[in-house]
């Protein structure tokens, strides 16, 4: 099974004391009918077959490492949300949807983080709790792994197979299915194999008009800029300028947010109104002014003694992994890439799991609760915090409809960048449907915002059918994976299972 090298679906860069958050994030799904009388077993994550699991219990009591993710959303359907698979309705009666625990990791193809972490989720979720299932999208059926399996040198084939996550040819799941041996885990891919076959013909036939259309855009986008000096206003223009180089990753995420809320609150918007509508962002500036006050010879000095305690006392007794994970955190610390308290916290942690018990100094103490603070925050509605507050600037930074509607345009241009990429992400692909489905620059009589948004770009529209052919494609895969999903599920009857996608596909499967 193949994972196609679709978009990189949000396209994204993260500051520096961010990084060792996971890339993967979890959404939980569970039907409530039918549970269990017996209390959970054991702790908050009890090793215990899927047989005892009560998926009711296990989803108020699961808990991660933080150093793997983070629960974003729950989900527990009411008696009256029973849900039959459309292509069967007819000829077979599933019943309601089954009565497991659906644990749905949200990934980032081709991105190696991420890959490994889903990896190391699949792993923590087999060693808790028995997981027996895991479907993923990339191909069609059982995945049988035992060619990989089979080759003897256990550290030459992790190199290896590793080197096909970093190209992007295998993803976190199928590097599972090889190397995690010790468990009876299935896989199960829930695509419709022609489907696939057609989205993936669709993704070759639109990269080859890569070029072409890079070169339509760069003259578009000259013409553009040209206007800039006349048509925007000083806010307005500083607001493109920032953003022009935040997608270029030419400034971090955390410069771009400050320059974002200084716009928002010049245009007469209070603190407390930021905080309220975008409390993700807010949490993160607030975090970094956090940051600052851990500094000092005495800090300092004091993480040091720590380290070398740790390395000395803890570092030896770990697995090989576990001892480069920790080795990469110190370097990444070290870099200034790293929150003091995320490694001081992440040590702690792993030192109580060898039953050493380290005490972190006075001086330490704050920052570990600054880590916690870190920890919480929410991924994929940070971002989407992040969305919406470049919307509202576009609507409120302009003088004039003229220049709101320029601004417009120039968000457009980047929308179709992204289109060029393959890097849209559902919100985007929605916006584009009406140029998609050709009532964009053909009519006098559109609304106002479809007009001053794509008309200026209708010249554009016959270079982007195979882009448009791939996103109607995609769309269809998003049904077509979920039907599997289910029918999957209540063939194989499993208590729990996880199910692994990729950031475009996750919204519409998530509403489903």
């Amino acid at each position: 099974m193949r994972q196609l090298k679709f978009p990189k679906f949000l396209f994204r860069k993260f500051i520096a004391f961010f990084v060792l958050l996971s890339f993967t994030s979890l959404n939980l799904f569970i039907n409530p009918l039918n549970t269990y009388a017996e209390p959970p077993l054991g702790s908050a994550s009890p090793r215990y077959g899927t047989r005892a699991v009560d998926p009711m219990a296990l989803i108020g009591s699961l808990t991660l490492p933080e150093e793997l993710g983070s629960i974003q959303e729950m989900f527990i359907p009411t008696d009256s949300m029973g849900y039959r698979p459309q292509s069967t309705q007819k000829t077979v009666d599933h019943g309601p949807w089954t009565d497991g625990l659906v644990i749905y990791l949200q990934s980032a193809h081709t991105n190696f983080d991420s890959e490994t972490n889903t990896r190391k989720l699949i792993e923590f979720f087999q060693k808790e709790y028995g997981l027996p299932l895991v479907l993923l999208e990339g191909g069609e059926g059982r995945l049988d792994s035992l060619f990989f399996k089979s080759f003897p040198d256990e550290r030459a084939k992790e190199k290896i197979l590793n080197d096909y996550v970093n190209k992007g040819e295998l993803s976190g799941a199928e590097i599972a299915s090889i190397l995690n041996e010790a468990y009876d885990t299935e896989y199960y891919g829930i695509e419709t194999q022609a489907l696939y076959n057609q989205n993936k013909d669709a993704f070759l036939k639109a990269l080859q008009k890569g070029p072409e259309i890079g070169r339509v855009l760069d003259e578009m986008e000259m013409k553009l800029e040209g206007e800039i000096q006349t048509l925007l206003s000083s806010s307005s223009q500083t607001f493109h300028e920032q953003n022009k180089l935040f997608r270029r990753e030419e400034i971090d995420l955390l410069e771009y947010l400050k320059l974002l809320r200084e716009l928002y609150l010049k245009s007469g918007a209070g603190e407390s109104a930021f905080e309220t509508q975008y409390p993700e962002l807010a949490k993160i500036i607030d975090l970094e002014e956090g940051e600052k006050r851990f500094k000092g010879e005495d800090y300092d000095t004091a993480l040091t003694l720590l380290i070398r305690a740790f390395q000395k006392k803890v570092l030896a007794r770990l697995p090989r992994e576990e001892q480069m994970e920790l080795n990469q955190m110190i370097q990444l610390e070290r870099l200034g890439h790293l929150a003091q308290g995320m490694l001081v916290k992440r040590m702690k942690e792993v030192a109580r799991e060898v039953n050493f018990s380290m005490e972190v100094p006075e001086v330490l103490k704050p920052s570990t609760t600054y880590a916690k603070t870190l920890s919480s925050i929410k991924g994929t509605r940070l971002f989407d915090q992040l969305e919406a507050l470049e919307g509202e600037l576009r609507q409120i930074l302009p003088k004039t409809q003229e220049e709101r509607e320029f601004l417009k345009d120039l968000h457009t241009l980047q929308m179709l960048r992204n289109l060029k990429e393959l890097e849209l992400v559902h919100g985007e692909w929605q916006q584009l449907q009406e140029w998609v489905n050709g009532r964009i620059g053909e009519s006098e009589n559109i609304r106002p915002y479809a007009d001053t948004s794509f008309r200026r770009f209708a010249h554009l529209k016959s270079l982007f059918i195979d882009h448009f052919r791939f996103y109607e494609l995609a769309t269809q895969r998003d049904q077509t994976l979920f039907e599997n999903l289910l029918r999957t599920l209540h063939e194989k009857k499993a208590k729990i299972s996880v199910v692994v996608t990729g950031g475009f596909h996750s919204e519409g499967i998530t509403q489903k």
